[in-house]
């Protein structure tokens, strides 16, 4: 009987393996669960470059239209210029619209972003200390980023998606200015 009771009694070896098989277990899951989401976060960031494609094609194409549309009306100097205030008037429009969409897919990717730093790469919700992570060398880049926020923020200016919509702006301003002149 003796014999039986020992048998049934778990050994310290036995406890190590399955609390090891456990701890496996729960680390795959954990990894898998951060792979979903940063699957999940790099196609929604994917669809947003898409978007902003999209929109800067979009873009290129109506001004395109536009600007052809405003120098065959401006060629004939016996034309009325009514076309040519609505034709300015909807590149005004569809520049401003264009750059508020292409905005709006800025901050989307930029907080989808910040999700994935605040938390995939935060190893406080890791159920099992077994991630690598230094502090220090985190804070020391947060504040390396602070100090050039600036100089991205001038850098950022030239990308094609902040500076098109304005760029179209600025021309249809001008052609106001020297169809008002002209008249």
């Amino acid at each position: 009987m003796l014999r039986e009771l020992n048998m049934h009694q778990p050994n310290d070896q036995d406890s190590t393996r399955k609390n090891k098989g456990n701890q496996d277990s729960i680390r795959k899951n954990y990894q898998d669960s951060i792979r979903r989401k940063q699957d999940i976060l790099r196609t929604l960031v994917c669809r947003e470059s898409d978007l902003i494609n999209n929109r800067i094609t979009w873009l290129l194409a109506s001004q395109t239209i536009l600007f052809v549309a405003f120098s065959n009306f401006f060629k004939e100097s016996e034309s009325p210029r009514l076309p040519l205030f609505v034709i300015v008037g909807l590149g005004l429009l569809i520049s401003v619209s264009s750059s508020s969409g292409l905005n709006l897919s800025r901050k989307a990717i930029h907080f989808y972003r910040e999700k994935y730093d605040n938390e995939l790469n935060n190893p406080s919700d890791a159920p099992l200390p077994f991630l690598d992570f230094d502090i220090e060398k985190k804070e020391e880049e947060e504040k390396e980023t602070q100090s050039r926020r600036f100089l991205l923020s001038l850098r950022g200016f030239w990308l094609p998606w902040r500076l098109l919509p304005w760029l179209f702006f600025t021309a249809w301003i001008s052609m106001l200015v020297f169809i008002a002149l002209d008249s």
